[in-house]
């Protein structure tokens, strides 16, 4: 099966796109993308052997109407002259507007539609689109509808990711040493704290307070502060004996999720999916300015399911964080069984399994 993915917008879109294109095969499948981050996204996608085609930027059309409409006509001529050459058997829209040239060109010339969405509220763009769709995916049961079947498959990953959810705790600690240098020690807990790539600026005010009400020197500390807030955390932290290893970013979030014993962060899609892989207790505080609430929501099913709980921004303190420190971090069982929960939440074969519905869906 031919396929060509349609991406657009931020990695929230890309990188599950990358994992189908991957699965499905670089002689299988074609990346098409849209968005300010197009041309950087492709080469990540060629790094990968995975063949993509930048297309011309369509800018939201509240703002920009007239480059919206250059845009949108531009990309379905990209777009249409590249499936006329493929003939692919299917494409897949993994949500946002920058979708609509492909999906509107994949439409003229017959070739069936399908949707992801990576959050368990239906995006708008996904629930306008699935008008023209034959079935869309989605990561979490939906708390939403659309206008077209909804198959629960999961949030494809990256195939690194899977591929460490094994690796045990003490390799991932070695590993981590090695690559950062830190005296990290086997018998004490590790809390893994990250906010997505431009940090959450509200966790890293309250946790350096929360962890100084707490008063326990041995929790090891790694905290991914995002670009430009490095400084800043080291400031805030300054005053914590605790053994810590605080960066902006990094790509090596295989090991820190195989040692961490607690996380928090943000609860964007690939974020709580990558959690259950991994079975990681976690106190998630949501975006508050994602689109619809989403990332409240993805919380929330995570939180249902046993795996971890919840913290709105508009209530995180000092306080209110350190109740929740104390309830995973002095009951070693509760971790245990919140880390089994979250498992059964995981979904390794997503990407399979979509491909597979949209394969027989096509027969």
């Amino acid at each position: 099966m031919k396929i060509v993915i349609s991406c657009g917008g931020t990695g929230g879109h890309f990188f599950p796109g990358l994992a189908l294109a991957r699965e499905a095969g670089r002689e299988n499948a074609r990346l098409l993308l849209s968005g300010i981050h197009a041309e950087n996204q492709k080469s990540i996608a060629e790094k990968y052997g995975i063949s993509a085609v930048a297309l011309p930027t369509m800018p939201i059309w509240k703002r920009h109407f007239f480059r919206f409409l250059k845009g949108l006509f531009q990309g379905y001529a990209t777009a249409r002259r590249t499936m006329k050459s493929d003939r692919p058997d299917a494409v897949i829209g993994m949500g946002s507007f920058a979708s609509l040239p492909i999906l509107l060109a994949a439409k003229n010339l017959h070739i069936p539609v399908f949707l992801h969405d990576g959050n368990a509220r239906i995006g708008k763009a996904n629930r306008i689109l699935s008008r023209y769709a034959k079935m869309l995916g989605i990561a979490f049961p939906a708390v939403n509808g659309c206008r077209c079947p909804v198959y629960e498959c999961g949030m494809p990953v990256r195939q690194e990711l899977i591929g460490q959810t094994e690796t045990t705790r003490a390799n991932a600690l070695a590993k981590i040493r090695e690559l950062f240098g830190v005296d990290f020690v086997a018998d004490a807990p590790i809390l893994l704290v990250f906010g997505g790539s431009q940090g959450a600026a509200a966790i890293n005010a309250a946790l350096p307070l929360a962890l100084q009400k707490y008063g326990r020197n041995d929790i090891q500390i790694v905290h991914l502060t995002g670009v430009g807030k490095l400084d800043a955390a080291r400031e805030a932290y300054q005053k914590l004996p605790n053994r810590r290893l605080l960066l902006e970013t990094t790509s090596e979030m295989g090991c820190l999720l195989s040692a961490a014993d607690l996380v928090i962060s943000r609860s964007g899609g690939s974020t709580v999916a990558e959690l259950a892989l991994f079975g990681k207790p976690a106190i998630l505080i949501p975006y508050p300015y994602a689109a619809e609430g989403h990332q409240t929501d993805n919380a929330r099913y995570y939180e249902k399911g046993g795996a971890g709980t919840v913290l709105l921004q508009n209530e995180l303190s000092a306080d209110s964080l350190l109740a929740r420190l104390k309830f995973y971090l002095d009951d070693e069982e509760k971790r245990k069984s919140t880390s089994d929960n979250a498992k059964v939440l995981a979904r390794p074969r997503a990407a399979a399994d979509f491909l597979a519905a949209v394969a027989k869906e096509i027969k």
